[in-house]
């Protein structure tokens, strides 16, 4: 089974519904969906605080060789979209 792996800060202002999440996805990371099913490990932060701000997250957020860096642009919605 490929383990799965991601570290995020959500810069994000409290009852707000358009946010941006910044991750880390390190390697083997797999993303879920039809033929993955897996639990989500996600990796806390190294100085065991949340991150302060978005430079404390990028100054402290755990790097490995084959890591990538994601940027989210969220919309969030209190119900589902129709389906057509």
């Amino acid at each position: 089974m490929a383990k799965r792996r991601a570290g995020f800060s959500v810069d994000r202002i409290p009852g707000a519904t358009q946010y941006t999440q910044h991750g880390v996805l390190y390697p083997g990371y797999y993303p879920p969906g039809p033929s993955f099913i897996g639990a989500l490990d996600i990796i806390a932060s190294p100085t065991e605080r949340p991150y302060a701000s978005l430079a404390d997250f990028f100054q402290n957020v755990p790097w490995s060789q084959g890591s990538t860096y994601v940027r989210v642009d969220v919309q969030q919605f209190t119900s589902l979209p129709v389906r057509r």
